[in-house]
């Protein structure tokens, strides 16, 4: 763990600048993946001088990279939020209000004490 942590770390830093440097470049990078994807299904289903039977596997790797390319192009901050650990189902990734109306009212009710409330964001 002492060696490989840094690593880590550094390769994190390094993907979150690449996406930075990569954001303008997304429709661009997107085309291409879908003017693959038609090549893809092209040369998969294509009818002629072809001596090969196409294998499942083959069907299954093109048809489960076509849904992520077009969940990606549909609904990109779902997929980025299922990527980042989270539920693109729920509404929001914030706690309830009513968990903050009995912090609320935990605070004021403890009026003589020190209070300190510490806020993290994960953004």
């Amino acid at each position: 763990m002492a060696c490989c942590l840094p690593l880590g770390f550094a390769a994190a830093a390094g993907v979150a600048g690449l996406s930075v440097v990569l954001e303008p470049l997304r429709p661009w990078m997107l085309g291409i993946s879908g003017a693959l994807l038609l090549l893809g299904f092209w040369q998969l289903y294509r009818r002629g001088a072809v001596c090969a039977r196409r294998s499942r596997t083959a069907q299954a790797i093109f048809w489960i990279s076509a849904a992520l390319v077009l969940a990606t192009i549909l609904m990109p901050q779902a997929v980025a939020t299922l990527l980042a650990g989270g539920n693109p189902l729920s509404k929001s990734g914030q706690p309830a209000l009513s968990a903050l109306a009995a912090l609320k009212s935990e605070f004021n009710r403890a009026r003589d004490e020190y209070r300190v409330i510490a806020l993290f964001s994960p953004t």
